[in-house]
């Protein structure tokens, strides 16, 4: 047989597989309340977040667990849970959902943020060497005022399996899970815990606060039974996935430097740290 450039040698392995991505995007009573109008495109602009990530070996699950309200879509990696009665707590809510997801790697996904499009390449990067990832430097958006701050926003935090498994999950609390997960995973694993800092052109989302959407720590110790106590409208929404604006071009408009192009998908030895 006449050796041709273009083929792959029988000796050469191929490459590793990349490893899966699990978002997870909990909601709940985004059509209305006694509050707010509906807002259910904060949850389209979500899914559309994930559809726009560079990174290839993806998964959302949407988990709604608002009685009377359902959602549906069609979009591709999406699943959409409805169920017909609320978790306790939202740290229960967190748990199930990992437990049905098949990733390991994991992220979370909040309904009424923005995730940038190389979110998930570039916090998948780090995975290989950390076993918790909540970096310094994030874009804040206020009421359509957006700003880049220094400090965390637990919104963006991503782990691996291995590491939730060590914790046991989360602590079933109805605000301050993540917190409380953060510094159980920094315990458990202090040479995992990524502490590194983003840039502007280096953040990966945006947090938001003003949108037309209940907080549930907005509410403070209580928010999360709060919450369940605000006006809840029956009905049934197919999702169609948008961004209102082009959010990448926004923060870059911000920022006093150009944000670069994300980087390309590349195969990653699994793992560098343990977890004790």
């Amino acid at each position: 047989m006449t050796w041709q450039p273009h083929q792959r040698s029988t000796n050469e392995p191929p490459p590793p597989p990349l490893p899966l991505a699990s978002c997870l995007l909990p909601t709940y009573n985004k059509f209305a309340s006694s509050r707010y109008e509906d807002c259910t495109v904060l949850v389209e602009e979500a899914v559309e977040s994930f559809l726009r990530q560079t990174y290839p070996n993806k998964e959302l699950l949407l988990v709604n667990d608002c009685p009377v309200q359902t959602y549906e879509c069609s979009a591709p990696g999406v699943t959409v849970i409805n169920l017909p009665r609320r978790f306790r707590s939202l740290g229960e809510k967190l748990n199930f959902m990992i437990g049905i997801s098949k990733g390991d790697l994991l992220f979370r996904w909040d309904d009424d943020d923005i995730q940038l499009p190389w979110r998930l390449q570039t916090q998948v990067d780090l995975l290989a060497d950390w076993s918790y990832i909540n970096v310094r430097g994030f874009w804040f958006d206020m009421q359509g005022q957006c700003k880049f701050e220094t400090g965390t926003a637990y919104c963006q935090t991503a782990f691996r399996r291995e590491l939730y498994v060590t914790l046991r999950g989360y602590t079933f609390m109805g605000v301050g899970e993540d917190m409380d997960f953060q510094s159980r995973a920094e315990k458990v694993d202090p040479d995992g815990f990524f502490r590194g800092s983003f840039t502007e052109h280096e953040a990966v989302g945006i947090y938001r606060w003003g949108t037309g959407s209940e907080h549930v720590s907005g509410y403070g110790d209580p928010g999360y039974e709060k919450m369940g106590e605000t006006q809840i409208k029956p009905g049934h929404k197919v999702l169609q996935p948008r961004w209102r604006v082009n959010y990448v071009d926004k923060v870059k408009g911000v920022s006093s430097a150009t944000t670069t192009a994300p980087p390309a998908p590349r195969a990653i030895a699994w793992p560098h740290h343990k977890v004790k």
